[in-house]
């Protein structure tokens, strides 16, 4: 057994633990969400007002647990703009929305959050990762947009199932005892977005999860 391994196995235990006894479904919090954004009936759908600049939208239940695959979720982009500006990003936080008084505009401002977007950044390790090769903001209406926070601690972000980037996120072992939620700070050119209910991680997902694993064990 790998020694950075030694703290994960209880770590995943109890997060195992936390999330079996939540629901299989997920959809956005109904009611605690950014003033710019609103959301369907069934609370699956996010949009911009039409003169909202973003907001931030969280899971009202935590990310469920893919046995020995890790935290997954997924989004459709339903509209886009003219591609001048940001676009959205897409992450997952410990704190649960219903404690909050309001919902901040930007999802650096949700505490114990990680995430990746906008033109190519990423907030994973308390500091701007600029070289993150995920552009949200080049996205257009049809895509999907998946996360993945794999049991090894790799935070790797999926548009329609290809692989675009992954980090190694070497602070989120403490925070896997605890329930994650998904985060997406809808902004910029990426208008509209569903949140999959019943998402699993797809044969590809997987299979490039394994792949990152295997030839990036050193990390």
């Amino acid at each position: 057994m790998r020694s950075r391994d030694l703290p994960l196995v209880p770590a995943l235990l109890i997060a195992s633990f936390h999330l079996s006894v939540c629901a299989a479904s997920l959809s956005f919090h109904c009611t605690k969400h950014h003033e710019e954004v609103r959301l369907s009936n069934d609370c699956l759908t996010a949009s911009l007002l039409s003169n909202g600049t973003g907001g931030v939208v969280i899971s009202s239940s935590p990310v469920p647990l893919s046995p020995h695959v890790g935290l997954y979720f997924q989004l459709t982009v339903d509209e886009v703009g003219d591609h001048l500006g940001s676009g959205l990003a897409i992450g997952l936080t410990t704190t649960d929305p219903a404690t909050l008084s309001s919902v901040p505009h930007f999802a650096i401002d949700v505490a114990d959050s990680w995430f990746a977007g906008y033109t190519g950044t990423a907030r994973l390790d308390s500091t701007w990762d600029d070289s993150f090769k995920f552009y949200s903001n080049r996205l257009e209406a049809g895509d999907t947009v998946a996360l993945l926070l794999s049991v090894q601690r790799y935070f790797m972000v999926f548009h329609n199932g290809r692989l675009k980037d992954w980090r190694f996120v070497r602070n989120v072992v403490r925070t896997l005892e605890l329930p994650m939620f998904a985060l997406v700070d809808v902004r910029g050119d990426t208008r509209v977005v569903t949140l999959a209910r019943d998402a699993h991680p797809p044969d590809e997902v997987i299979r490039a999860a394994r792949k990152v694993a295997r030839e990036h064990d050193e990390l």
